[in-house]
Formats: structure tokens, sequence, C-alpha cells
């Protein structure tokens, strides 16, 4: 069709699935690892560098061994429709289409990101060496155009959708075969939750790691990312503490952040608002436009309304973790967290059974996707299994 631009593939390819983990698959996957990692545009860009990492050979087979004792084929052609606001993410959710054994049709954004380019451009070299795969998979970038959803949609035996929820009802409303199975990632809100005990115990380079960690998580993405912590609860924080952490936090994006006009005008005005909304209680606390903190007298029976970006934090104190899940619903996806041991959340998780958070990963991890997400196996999901008695 026109007004459809192919950065791989084009219009021809075959719509039939393979065995998941093929051997073709991980040599093309290992092959586009390392011809990232040699190229010299890409080591500026560290999502970049972490998709060719996770990418490695050794990498995809830790993944595989998950799936050894089941026999996977693809579903057919997958129809991926990556989000606007994570230019790498396509990345990721075609090399999920491509373990889980089917033919991909991946749809981009039109916006204009650097990273789409340097990756799509050694994806359709690499390909090539790889006929079975080259026929098989597209990578296309094309305008609002329902005609165009439409047909993909309608020939697609996976769709896998990323955006907001609106995204996700427009492509859930369009035509689908009886059998096509939809994965869904729709409009999600991430939190933290800081010890401050731990805090004050840190050395200057756990501090350090901290803040980089947590700017890592916050400020590369704008805080646009779904996994993104818009607010930060503290248990046994005391203002040394809480004042300790977030003079690194700032430190640390005063010398990597650039800050936006438009950014800085926005987080003014939705400081203003927070100020006039007698319902939340602020005490604000900013500082060269950099980071701004809402500390919170009181929560709203919906947190989720409470969304910051571009270095725009609330926080709350808690006594303790358990304190959050009366706030928890099914729209909450990531928790991330310092000074807890994995076992004492795990016990907590088990025994009050939150309505939601899919995810719970210490800072520095919250971008880091991986074949489970959202509460989805996506290989799983993605992939049908055949069952031999």
């Amino acid at each position: 069709m026109k007004d459809i631009k192919y950065l791989v593939g084009d219009d021809k390819i075959l719509h039939t699935g393979i065995k998941a983990f093929s051997e073709d698959v991980c040599g093309f996957l290992g092959d586009l690892s390392a011809a990232l990692m040699k190229n010299r545009k890409a080591a500026a860009y560290a999502d970049i560098v972490s998709f060719a990492f996770f990418c490695r050979k050794s990498g995809i087979e830790k993944i595989k061994c998950k799936y050894k004792e089941e026999i996977r084929l693809g579903r057919g052609l997958a129809f991926h429709i990556a989000p606007s606001n994570v230019p790498i993410n396509f990345a990721f959710s075609f090399v999920f289409g491509l373990l889980s054994g089917n033919a991909n049709i991946v749809r981009i954004s039109s916006k204009p990101f650097e990273q789409t380019e340097i990756v799509c451009g050694e994806i359709a070299k690499v390909i090539n060496n790889y006929p079975r795969l080259a026929c098989r998979n597209a990578i296309v970038a094309y305008e609002a155009d329902d005609d165009i959803n439409k047909r993909f949609s309608a020939s697609a035996d996976v769709r896998i959708i990323w955006g907001g929820d609106k995204t996700v009802d427009y492509f859930k409303s369009l035509p689908s075969k009886p059998r096509c199975t939809d994965i869904a990632f729709s409009d999600r809100y991430s939190i933290g939750v800081i010890d401050g005990k731990a805090v004050a115990a840190a050395s200057e380079d756990t501090l350090n790691t901290l803040a980089e960690s947590f700017y890592n998580d916050t400020y590369l993405m704008d805080q646009n990312a779904c996994s993104s912590p818009r607010i930060i609860f503290w248990k046994n924080a005391d203002e040394k503490s809480v004042e300790r952490f977030w003079s690194c936090v700032k430190s640390t994006a005063l010398k990597k952040y650039a800050m936006q006009a438009e950014s800085a005008v926005n987080k003014y005005v939705r400081l203003c608002e927070d100020i006039i909304n007698a319902d939340i209680k602020p005490k604000c606390i900013f500082d060269n436009n950099i980071l701004y903190r809402i500390e919170l007298g009181s929560l709203p029976d919906d947190i989720t309304d409470l969304r910051g970006e571009c270095g725009y934090f609330y926080e709350y104190g808690i006594s303790g973790i358990t304190d959050i899940f009366s706030y928890i619903t099914p729209k909450f996806q990531t928790m991330c967290y310092f000074g807890f041991k994995r076992e004492e959340i795990v016990s907590l998780i088990g025994s009050s059974e939150p309505n939601g958070i899919d995810r719970i990963v210490p800072f520095g991890k919250s971008l880091e996707i991986k074949e489970i997400w959202d509460g989805y196996d996506i290989i799983r999901s993605a992939s049908r299994i055949m069952n031999i008695e």
C-alpha cells in the first residue's frame, strides 16, 4: 500500500510462523547484538546499548532455557503497534515476536528518533543473512490511517499493542481473526518506595549509585515511561535522610539533564495546579527547575492522578509497605525499591495480595523490558503449544 515506509522488509512478507527459539532467530539476534555493539553512533545511546546487551547470545540462551520443556510454534503473523514515547520499545517487541516464532509487522512511531534509524539500519543489514527471517518480517512507518490499520489487523494472528487506553481500545475495535490473540499494554502507573534509615546508613558510593539509578528510571524518559515512578513513598524517613537523597539526585540531574523550556513551563503550571488543589495539601520544594518535590499531607483516593514529569515528584510518608496497598489498583505496574530485602517484599505481597502491581524491582531496573511484562509472559501468549501424547 502507498504511504507506508518500509524500514525493514517489504509488502510481500510471508505470514506463517516457525518454531519458537529457532536457530535462525537465535543466530540473527546474536549477530544483531554484535553489529550494534560495533556501531559508533549506537554507543551514544544507553537504550540501544541496553537493547544490544539484551540480544546477546548468552542472554537469549538464558531465556530459551525457560521454555525448553515445551514444543512451541508461532501463531502466524504478529502485528506490533509500538508506543511513541519510548524510542527503542519497538525493537524489544520485535524480538519477542521473533522468539515466539511469529512473522512480524512492526509499526513504529512516526516521530523521528535517531535510535530507530540506527537499530532499523542494522536489522536491515543483518537480516539479509537469514533468508528465512527476511521474508517474514517488516518494520514500517506510516501516519494514522484506518485503512492500513484495518488491513494489518485483519491479517494478524497476534496483535501486540503498546500505548494509551485509547490506542488499545481503537485497535481492539478493528476486525480480527476469530483466534487472534491480543496482548495489550495500556496506561499504567508506577511508584517508588525508599527506606530512610537505609539512605542514612548508605556510603557515598552507594548513594551515588542509587541517585544514578533513580535518574535512569525517571529523567531518562522524562517520567513518561509507564514504569517510571511518579510518587515516592518514604518509610522511616527523617528530614536529614530525605534531604540527603534528593540532594544527590539533584546533583546527578544537574550534570546530565537538559531541561527544555516547554517542560519547565509545564512543571510550573502543574505546581500551581497542585497548590490550589485542596485535596492533596502539598508542601512544594523546588530548585533550579531541575527538581520539584511535592510533599503530600494526604493522598487522594486515586493517586494515579498524580502524574509529574521531567523531574516532578510527589512524596508521602508511610509506616510500612502495606500502607500503600489500599490505594493499589490494576492500573499499577512497577514498584521500585531501595532499603528493603526481597524476601521481606515477597512475604508482604503473599500475605496482602494487592489488587495491582506486576513488577517489583530495585531502582535502576524499571526500564528493563523482559519477556514477562505487565503480568504477561509475552512469548507464551504470542505462541501456541503443541501437545504430543
